[in-house]
């Protein structure tokens, strides 16, 4: 018999999610994140806590998305969401913008 693909996997089967501990833990090795007054490891587990479904222990996809937002305007709170979100990605979660990047563009302004 053929193997069934992705596509066609019975609807039981649980979408992607993440509990407190493995964003805990994704946020603190993220390099310069959970370094500051602006974002602690208690801000973290609260921002968790906003963005997961009341009654649930686990965030999905777009739980986690609006998890990385709030992080993102606790940290950089004097930019706009976007910007904020821009940074906080780039920065912190995938490293393609150095620190100093940033601020060279601010001079230039």
């Amino acid at each position: 018999p053929a193997m069934p693909c992705a596509a066609t996997a019975p609807a039981t089967e649980a979408e992607p999610s993440m509990d407190s501990a493995g964003f805990d833990r994704l946020c603190r090795a993220c390099p310069g994140l959970v370094d500051d007054a602006r974002v602690t490891r208690n801000g973290v587990d609260i921002v968790f806590t906003q963005a997961r479904t009341p009654g649930k222990r686990r965030i999905d996809y777009a739980g986690f998305l609006q998890a990385l937002l709030q992080l993102a305007l606790r940290k950089y709170a004097d930019d706009p969401p976007e910007v904020a979100f821009a940074k906080l990605c780039g920065k912190h979660v995938f490293g393609v913008i150095e620190e100093d990047e940033d601020e060279d563009e601010d001079e230039d302004e």
